[in-house]
């Protein structure tokens, strides 16, 4: 599966280097998550769990961003929600208010 592929990319070889980039490259995979779903056929449960572990992945590299951005782009993409994918990024708030 590329978006497993992609997450496990984002996670091995861009976060332990650059936690910005990770994050941003996080949100643009879900900012696609629409033509993931309409692209997946019968591996919609596939594409699901690499969207669950990529919430993870956000959740590592949210915790050394500034809240205030980290809040922003998670209420972006909680606003555009179409399949479902991003409800669980909402959790990414909730760990920034305990960070405070």
């Amino acid at each position: 599966m590329s978006l497993d592929f992609i997450v496990d990319s984002v996670e091995r070889l861009v976060l332990p280097i650059d936690v910005h980039a990770a994050f941003e490259l996080l949100v643009a995979l879900f900012e696609a998550d629409t033509k993931a779903m309409e692209n997946c056929g019968e591996h919609d449960w596939e594409v699901a769990c690499a969207y669950e572990r990529a919430v993870g992945v956000m959740a590592v590299a949210a915790k050394d961003l500034p809240r205030a951005s980290v809040e922003a782009r998670v209420k972006a993409l909680i606003e555009g929600d179409e399949y479902g994918m991003r409800a669980r990024v909402s959790a990414l708030l909730e760990t920034q208010g305990q960070r405070q």
